[in-house]
């Protein structure tokens, strides 16, 4: 029985069909391909593929122009981290997700990329063997993201368990989470400023003034403390992205 791919109109066999959880079909040499593999077509409907298709094809441009070139950089301020297919750009202020494709004199990168400031959940868990696609349980990094349609949450499977540990661990370091002497006496100065947002608030209450304001410093206050504090990650993000036209709602990559 033949399908017509929803996004493209070819007409696709069983085998050239992928099924989406609202019913519609997509060809998967044509638009399926435009995503990644770590995508979640399964359970996603028509306009989240359209949505992460768009994200790929933006965010391949941007690995292209920005973040590919800093694998080769010497500079050290601008050096970009490693854990493929995690690659983290302090510099730029974000961190992508990519899927090398094609043989080897005719590799083709895609790419989501991500703001560091909307990386809320990074952790390693165990993937099951049926979901991982290999013959026994397998270590992945789980990536999630606000403020971003599309591809948001994300597990990458990895062969080396330990690349895992040392991805999560250098995010916290990133972020200022980890447990050394240094990381103690910054939590304690972004928990001192929270609470000091905190009594701003009632002040400024208490004043009559305007809130809106004050509640979100609060807010960003007190979620320095539980996150770290991505003030510089969302000031590099801004300006390495200045001359790209983004749609905010779709990527988060706008502040």
């Amino acid at each position: 029985m033949a399908n017509t791919c929803a996004i493209c109109g070819a007409t696709i066999n069983v085998l050239q069909s992928q099924k989406l959880m609202d019913g519609n079909y997509i060809c998967t040499k044509g638009c399926r391909a435009k995503g990644l593999k770590y995508y979640d077509y399964v359970h996603s409907d028509l306009d989240n593929v359209k949505d992460h298709i768009h994200q790929t094809e933006v965010g391949t441009k941007i690995w292209q122009d920005l973040m590919e070139p800093l694998k080769k950089t010497r500079d050290k301020n601008q050096k970009m981290q490693s854990f493929h297919p995690i690659y983290i750009a302090p510099s730029l202020g974000l961190i992508a997700v990519i899927e090398a494709r094609g043989g080897l004199f005719n590799t083709k990168t895609y790419a989501c990329v991500y703001r560091l400031e909307n990386l809320q959940l990074y952790r390693t868990e165990r993937m099951p063997a049926r979901t991982s696609g290999s013959d026994k349980d397998k270590m992945c990094v789980h990536l999630g993201f606000v403020h971003t349609k599309g591809l948001n949450d994300v597990y990458i499977p990895f062969d080396d368990e330990t690349r895992c540990h040392q991805c999560v661990d250098y995010l916290n370091k990133l972020f200022g989470l980890d447990d050394s002497f240094r990381s103690g006496i910054k939590k304690s100065v972004t928990q001192f400023k929270a609470t000091k947002s905190m009594w701003d608030l009632a002040k400024a209450k208490k004043n009559g003034e305007n809130l809106e304001e004050k509640a979100k410093a609060t807010v960003d206050a007190f979620g320095a403390t539980i996150i770290g504090d991505r003030t510089q990650f969302k000031d590099a993000a801004d300006q390495a992205l200045a001359g790209y036209d983004l749609d905010q709602a779709l990527f988060g990559l706008v502040s």
